[in-house]
């Protein structure tokens, strides 16, 4: 690789950025945790109906052309981490 191909050293961090960064982390540790806990919040009051209709939604993107199919999107999908799995022991 000559000279010229090279990628080019990325600069340093200013005091700055570095000082942003620091914000950054700091403001997480504090946010983190509370969306952590709306998170499981909302987990834990969401209904059979709701999971049944979000993985309708979900199987709806996965296959978007394939009208009224609830179920066989999920079995496809299924065999292919199932192949995926076998062919990770052999």
């Amino acid at each position: 690789m000559s000279e010229s191909e090279q990628p080019s050293p990325s600069p340093a961090l200013t005091a700055e950025a570095k000082a942003e960064m620091r914000q950054w982390v700091d403001r997480w540790k504090v946010v983190g945790p509370i969306l952590d806990a709306e998170r499981w919040a909302r987990l834990r009051a969401t209904t059979e109906d709701d999971l049944r209709r979000q993985s309708l939604d979900l199987l709806a993107l996965w296959r978007p052309d394939v009208s009224g199919d609830d179920g066989e999107a999920i079995v496809l999908q299924q065999r292919a981490f199932a192949l995926l799995r076998n062919r990770d022991r052999a």
